[in-house]
């Protein structure tokens, strides 16, 4: 298993003051959106949001970060309900017996991925969310050298937050 990242104050690497201020850049928001608490990306119905309220309460280092995980978690959650009830009324001579099955199983497969995703541990998001930053970052300066006269480096540090 690969080395927790560390953070641009105890890298020892050489970077250019550029590249430093936006890694601190990235940094601190991410420091941020762990310290904000998850809201539903999309708007939710009564029985989604208390389990999504639900879920949240559950684990108090939940942040912004498992926002998309919690909403469709909540959503497939209610989904699957619906689609069990019908299911369980249904014959088993019934033409849609097969394909609501099958449409129970793939909402347990999406469950099972969301719920695995908010199982991620915080040195995995991180991980995640430096090997994105790493990227955006490597995206504006291919973006730099193509230009014809060189930034500031607030611009560029303005670009990379444009860019996130």
């Amino acid at each position: 298993m690969a080395r927790p990242t560390k953070s641009v104050d105890d890298t020892n690497r050489n970077m250019t003051k550029q590249e430093r201020a936006a890694r601190k850049v990235v940094q601190e928001m991410l420091n941020q959106a762990n310290s904000m608490p998850p809201e539903p990306i999309e708007e939710l119905d009564k029985s989604e949001t208390e389990i999504f309220d639900y879920l949240k309460n559950l684990n108090p280092f939940y942040s912004v970060r498992n926002s998309i995980s919690l909403t469709h978690l909540a959503q497939n959650l209610v989904m699957r309900k619906k689609l069990y009830k019908e299911f369980k009324v249904m014959e088993f001579d019934d033409t849609d017996f097969d394909t609501q099955q099958k449409r129970i199983d793939k909402l347990d497969k999406s469950i099972e991925s969301h719920m695995k995703k908010l199982s991620m541990s915080i040195e995995q998001q991180n991980k995640l969310a430096y090997d994105i930053a790493k990227m955006v970052q490597e995206n504006i300066s291919d973006e730099v050298e193509n230009e014809d006269e060189i930034p500031k480096e607030t611009d560029a540090v303005l670009r990379l937050i444009s860019k996130i």
